[in-house]
């Protein structure tokens, strides 16, 4: 008997706990109207960072080095940052989906502090890295490069 009267009360306990979480959960809800609203904000913003990263055309750049504007980077910090991704998804007069673009890789070097024993010549103050960007050169790439326009349809066209 003793049992059953406990598990009638946890019973009724989570039930209420049920009924005060649903009815939190309505007190946060929005009308639908909110809703469609907030959807259509969050489609137009991501469209606009879509659009401005599809279709900005990166530029190449052999061992630039660049001031680190904002922060600054751990004396310890040596090697080297590899990002291998899109180059632009803008071609004369269309988009094209991001898996047909071409390569455009990234490499970002942090050299470190220069310390009594290293090479000075070798190393950076701590608040520069040097940028190296370049396109993949393919088969493909150089000939649309000389002909100034895509010539192969890729599996998303």
């Amino acid at each position: 008997l003793e049992s059953t009267t406990i598990r009638m009360k946890r019973a009724v306990v989570v039930l209420l706990c049920y009924a005060a979480w649903v009815k939190f959960c309505r007190g946060l809800s929005t009308t639908p109207v909110d809703a469609s609203r907030r959807q259509a904000s969050l489609q137009e913003k991501a469209s606009r960072v879509w659009t401005t990263v599809a279709t900005a055309t990166p530029q190449e750049r052999e061992a630039e080095v660049l001031p680190v504007t904002k922060g600054a980077i751990p004396d310890g910090l040596v090697g080297t940052y590899y990002v291998n991704g899109l180059a632009s998804c803008k071609l004369p007069g269309r988009l094209i989906h991001p898996f047909e673009t071409h390569g455009f890789f990234k490499a970002i070097q942090f050299r470190g502090q220069a310390h009594d024993n290293d090479d000075e010549d070798q190393r950076y103050p701590t608040n520069e890295v040097q940028l190296r960007a370049k396109y993949v050169e393919t088969p493909v790439f150089k000939l649309e490069k000389f002909f100034r326009r895509p010539l192969f349809r890729g599996a998303m066209s």
